[in-house]
């Protein structure tokens, strides 16, 4: 059995502002994190918005299981071209998404407009926002 890792040190700070995460014109992620959306995430996204897993099953479960998104502060981990973080928005959520690649963050900052706040960040790493930052995390 292996025993868990201890837990990154909590924040003082309960703004969930991204102080430490990267700006998608960065070239680079993180040191030893490939990144291999960069070059197909257009198509991705297309096919990711469009197949009848995510479109019918996957997407309606995630947003059933977070259950009533009104006036909710939602972290979206993994938001890739920013779907769920928009049907969420539709719902009444308060989103910030988070993703590991440049241009799929690209890709949901064009599609999100101002209704959110998406940033590039790897998920490997300890998040740089406080405790009680969001009420939910999907992911």
């Amino acid at each position: 059995m292996v025993a868990p890792s201890e837990p990154p040190e909590p924040s003082d700070s309960s703004d969930p502002s991204p102080r430490d995460l990267a700006d998608p014109s960065e070239t680079s992620i993180s040191s030893g994190s490939p990144d291999q959306y960069e070059g197909f995430a257009a198509g991705y996204a297309e096919y990711n918005e469009n197949n009848a897993h995510n479109a019918l099953y996957e997407r309606p479960a995630t947003l059933a299981l977070l259950g009533d998104l009104s006036d909710k502060r939602v972290l979206d981990a993994g938001c890739g071209a920013g779907a769920i973080s928009e049907a969420m928005l539709a719902r009444g959520a308060q989103v910030m998404g988070i993703d590991v690649s440049p241009q799929m963050v690209r890709i949901a900052r064009s599609r999100l407009g101002n209704r959110a706040s998406v940033f590039v960040g790897d998920l490997s790493s300890p998040l740089p926002f406080g405790n009680s930052s969001f009420d939910l995390v999907a992911a």
